[in-house]
């Protein structure tokens, strides 16, 4: 919860001005690469080489028309750097170098922009893929999006799953969700078997309160929904345990609700609310109703 809370600030503290897919090829190696550009001329992304399908978060600035590009391991430790020059958001074709950390390999960089994902009024296409983040054991992930024109955003119509290197699809979920970008999947053991399922982003609500869709492993190695529901879910993988926190009132008071889980349902434990007190300031548990 902590991480999605900070995935929507950072969302809303700089708006994204583009988000762009690319195909092309770093020396003779395939690559595919998602830029979001923000209003203030920073940009967050990833690429994959086709080979491997695993995905390499990049970072940059623009300035002077040049978008100098960052690219990081898991442990945040700098793995190669991009100079793309003459950079637009506009621009169809676009060129530059990567360079390892040391500056002792270089090599050339051409992409193709594949499609924009634009958002706004009047404004409508369909089913375009976008790589996710996060990968699980030998399967990587895309959503697949929609804008319609009476739509300011565009939605979330599938979820595809693939398996690395070959890019077999394996499985297609239909699915009607707001989009989080590259960020929309979500990997876990969500009903606590020892198996890791996968999670969509489906919708944000008033303050910090959230929704997403659960969707569980299979014994055939196909992902089911599971039905799981509750705002701003998360899992204790030691407890075996689901906390649902929802907050009210511009912060002022919030529910909390215990969960197990049974044959893969639900199954509530203990619920309780707390209402801040300014006098002490801080937040007392009061009766449930005083919640309602």
């Amino acid at each position: 919860m902590k991480k999605l809370f900070f995935l929507l600030c950072t969302l809303l503290s700089s708006s994204t001005f583009a988000q762009s897919v690319y195909t092309g090829t770093i020396d003779k190696y395939p690559i595919e690469v998602i830029l979001n550009v923000y209003s203030d001329d920073e940009i967050q992304g990833i690429y994959v080489y086709s080979s491997n399908d695993e995905p390499i978060n990049i970072s940059g600035t623009i300035k002077n028309k040049v978008l100098s590009i960052l690219e990081k391991d898991a442990k945040e430790k700098v793995t190669g750097k991009m100079v793309i020059d003459k950079f637009s958001t506009k621009a169809t074709q676009l060129s530059g170098t990567w360079t390892n950390p040391t500056g002792t390999k270089s090599f050339k960089i051409a992409l193709t922009k594949k499609y924009d994902l634009d958002d706004g009024e009047g404004i409508a296409w369909s089913n375009r893929e976008l790589l996710q983040k996060v990968t699980s054991g030998n399967q990587y992930f895309k959503i697949v999006l929609s804008k319609a024109k009476d739509d300011y955003q565009a939605r979330v119509k599938a979820l595809k799953v693939f398996e690395k290197k070959t890019d077999k699809l394996l499985q297609t979920i239909a699915v009607d969700c707001q989009s989080m970008g590259i960020n929309s999947v979500e990997t876990g053991d969500f009903n606590f078997d020892g198996q890791a399922d996968i999670s969509l982003f489906e919708s944000s609500y008033a303050g910090a309160n959230t929704s997403s869709k659960y969707f569980l492993l299979d014994s055939n190695g196909q992902y089911k929904d599971s039905g799981f529901e509750g705002v701003s879910l998360t899992f204790d993988e030691k407890t075996k345990r689901i906390t649902e926190v929802n907050q009210c009132c511009a912060g002022s008071q919030y529910t909390s609700t215990l969960y197990k889980v049974a044959n893969n349902k639900m199954v509530k434990l203990e619920q309780h609310c707390f209402i801040y007190d300014e006098k002490k300031q801080d937040f007392i548990e009061r009766k449930w109703k005083d919640c309602q």
